[in-house]
């Protein structure tokens, strides 16, 4: 396990809105779905449409993250966790 700082504030901050974002949005999908809502209504269409974009938003920034920090950082197969409390990434190998 390899710990790292990221001095990025910038970008730990906007990774922490991303996450809040895109799980704040899966929540009330979940709840349209878990209470029969129409999934065919132009409103939870409209919720489902922003989480999508929300979680691409989500998806392309961690990519960089993994292109930025993590592959310089390791060998193989890894697991990473960012803990944005501490700018603390997290980087665990894999056994293969």
């Amino acid at each position: 396990m390899k710990k790292i700082k990221i001095e990025n504030q910038e970008l730990i901050n906007y990774m922490e809105s991303l996450s809040y974002d895109v799980a704040a949005r899966r929540d009330v999908v979940t709840f349209m779905l878990a209470n029969k809502m129409d999934t065919n209504s132009e409103q939870f269409h409209s919720y489902h449409k922003e989480y999508m974009e929300s979680f691409a938003k989500l998806e392309m920034a961690k990519a960089q993250v993994e292109k930025d920090y993590v592959l310089p950082n390791s060998k193989g197969r890894v697991t990473w966790s960012l803990d944005y409390g501490t700018a603390t990434m997290t980087i665990t190998e894999i056994a293969t």
